[in-house]
């Protein structure tokens, strides 16, 4: 279920991904996640995207309207020190 954040925004945990791949990754990985965490903003439109096709997807394409660095189709992410600015999405 959605978990109810400070400043009117909510977060999901992804239902493949939760604590127990976490553990697993340290397990594997000699006691050091390889995993970090990262806040992606996006349009309520992309949402449903996001959902129904069960991951995130890169931007790559300009003529369908997505944003990237020329040359570098990726997922965008923050890093905690930055978070604020994935809510200029809303």
């Amino acid at each position: 279920p959605p978990l109810r954040q400070d400043d009117g925004w909510f977060s999901f945990e992804w239902k493949e991904f939760g604590q127990q791949w976490q553990k697993q990754d340290e397990e594997n990985n000699k006691g050091t996640a390889r995993w970090l965490r990262g806040w992606h903003g996006c349009k309520f439109e992309a949402l449903y995207s996001i959902i129904y096709h069960g991951k995130l997807r890169e931007s790559k394409d300009k003529s369908r309207g997505e944003r990237f660095f020329e040359g570098v189709p990726a997922v965008y992410v923050h890093k905690d020190k930055t978070a604020h600015k994935a809510e200029n999405y809303m």
